[in-house]
């Protein structure tokens, strides 16, 4: 049976996903756009049921929106263009800074990914911003004008904690740092104008990080339960890149990826947000083409300092490699990347897992 490939182009997604079926098998190739991807296999034990399976995984990509291109990123001309949907609107970014608006993140920091509600509290004199994770672990910080305007850190926030850039005691108002959802004003004009900025994030290992822009781009939000289209300035450094909203006053963060597996995403934003609620990473990567190799191929590692409870796996495949994450008892979340060669990939691959021991996690030989 022919090679049916597809598209998922939304917001910063940019993925492929390839199915066919040979015999009993159906076979499946999926990734970033551009990059090689990964395989999997799956028999099915007869024609018939692998045609079953071959529908219904079909049926679940385009019921997630992934669209059907010819391998070189047409259309296929047999096939009835989709219709086209309906333009979202745009919105003012300035919305979502304003005072009792609630930003709902997503952050990780090489370990288990967690949520974050940011309640804009007051813009005045200081910005004054409530931060929760999960039910429990809250508090309030007060940002100077200061640090808005011309401020070159991000505050490093985990495990319900905060934190200077240079761990120095706490001060109010923060003078010099950000919250990890805003860029100063100084550091976009530089960006937008000159076409880089130097901005230290709470991952980098010196203080001279160069931003450099990559372009303007569109992207989706959620904001007061809409899905609405933005422009972003996407910028990239060595080891990590940004979309951060177009705009002078309030630049806001929509998502920022450094080191591998830290991140912010920004996963909604609306004055009816709770810290209970459930927030859908609507960027999370699509991990259920591979969910039935239970850690083959993987070397797992586990974190327990009797608080926290979590696990690290990653698996060589060729020019790329697998890092799977998270609580353990869950499934966790999914990344892939792609090298140029397989030296690159095993390289990174042993620069991970050396990150790992000295953090404090242990081989599981289980």
């Amino acid at each position: 049976m022919e090679k049916r490939y597809f598209e998922l182009v939304e917001g910063t997604s940019s993925k492929f996903w390839e199915v066919w079926q040979n015999a009993n098998a159906v076979h499946t190739r999926y990734g970033r756009i551009g990059a090689s991807g990964q395989e999997t296999m799956k028999d099915e034990g007869s024609g018939e049921k692998a045609k079953k399976l071959y529908d219904k995984l079909i049926k679940e990509k385009t019921g997630k929106g992934y669209l059907e291109k010819t391998a070189g990123g047409a259309a296929p001309a047999a096939k009835a263009a989709p219709a086209a949907k309906a333009a979202v609107p745009a919105v003012r970014p300035s919305a979502f800074i304003t005072p009792g608006m609630k930003l709902a993140y997503s952050m990780a920091d090489f370990d288990a990914a967690d949520n974050y509600l940011f309640t804009i509290k007051s813009l005045s004199p200081n910005l004054s911003i409530h931060h929760q994770m999960g039910e429990a672990d809250e508090g309030d910080i007060e940002i100077a004008p200061s640090a808005i305007d011309g401020g070159r850190f991000w505050l490093a926030i985990a495990q319900g904690g905060v934190s200077l850039h240079d761990h120095a005691a706490m001060e109010s108002p923060i003078t010099r740092d950000l919250p990890p959802f805003l860029l100063s004003r100084t550091a976009f004009s530089e960006l937008k104008k000159n076409k880089s900025t130097i901005f230290r994030g709470e991952w980098a290992s010196t203080d001279d990080t160069k931003w450099s822009l990559v372009g303007p781009e569109k992207l989706s939000v959620k904001l007061e339960g809409k899905t609405s289209t933005v422009t972003v300035l996407h910028a990239r450094h060595d080891d990590g890149e940004m979309w951060v909203l177009d705009d002078e006053n309030w630049p806001l963060i929509v998502k920022r990826e450094e080191s591998g597996d830290n991140y912010w995403k920004l996963l909604v934003a609306g004055k009816g947000l709770s810290a209970s609620d459930e927030f859908e990473d609507q960027d999370a990567e699509d991990d259920d083409d591979g969910d039935d190799d239970e850690g083959g191929g993987f070397r797992r590692f586990v974190f327990d300092d009797g608080e926290s409870n979590k696990f690290w796996e990653i698996k060589l495949d060729g020019a790329s490699h697998t890092v799977r994450y998270g609580k353990v008892g869950t499934a966790g979340q999914t990344k892939t990347k792609d090298f140029d060669d397989e030296e690159d990939a095993e390289t990174d691959m042993n620069k991970l897992i050396a990150e790992k021991t000295k953090k404090g996690y242990e081989a599981d030989e289980e």
